[in-house]
């Protein structure tokens, strides 16, 4: 991609318009390329290319994000770039910034993939104890079912009602749809970790 400043014209190149969705004979302008940027990246991208511009690490530009096709699409997009100066009287002005981007879905999906195989390893780290310590079957399943629910962030301890002797986490031992909720969502991260968005 090459954006002339001073003469506002831009130029992407097939592969770049191919990665945002962007059909050939379309112009693209910059609000409209960061109008396609996912919205909870979008101020972050707009942000260090505005710094670049202002001349930042020399105008260095370097950022990944997601981008929204117009059919719901979203690839993640690596982009770097840098911002050419003009020198007059002493001032700096930007006058053209040229870069590439490179299609990471893949990678992106690879490491969220890995991440959520950590996940499933902490829990069972995090459970291991309980199932050499117990000898309650009931007590087992409720204290894996609370460990996972806690662990990925579904219901945490401290607004669990109090239990007969007051303690929040015993409560959860005894009530069997809280542990069926349990190992239905468990049962349902487990078999949808493979399907990332």
């Amino acid at each position: 991609w090459d954006y002339r400043f001073d003469t506002g014209e831009v130029f992407w190149d097939q592969r770049c318009r191919l990665m945002w969705g962007v059909p050939g004979c379309d112009q693209i302008s910059y609000d409209g390329a960061i109008d396609r940027i996912h919205p909870e990246d979008r101020s972050d991208v707009d942000a260090a290319v505005k710094r670049a511009i202002d001349g930042a690490d020399d105008g260095a530009y370097q950022k990944e994000f997601r981008v929204v096709w117009p059919d719901g699409t979203i690839r993640w997009v690596s982009s770097r770039g840098r911002v050419f100066f003009h020198k007059e009287a002493g001032r700096r002005r930007a006058v053209r910034f040229i870069g590439a981007n490179r299609d990471v879905t893949e990678r992106k999906r690879a490491e969220a993939a890995s991440r959520r195989n950590m996940e499933r390893l902490e829990i069972l780290a995090s459970t291991a104890a309980d199932l050499l310590q117990t000898g309650d079957p009931s007590g087992l399943v409720s204290s894996i079912c609370r460990r996972v629910m806690e662990f990925l962030g579904w219901w945490a301890a401290s607004e669990l009602p109090p239990g007969a002797d007051g303690n929040a986490a015993t409560s959860c031992r005894w009530d069997r749809r809280a542990n069926a909720q349990a190992a239905r969502l468990l049962l349902e991260w487990v078999g949808d970790a493979d399907k990332l968005a």
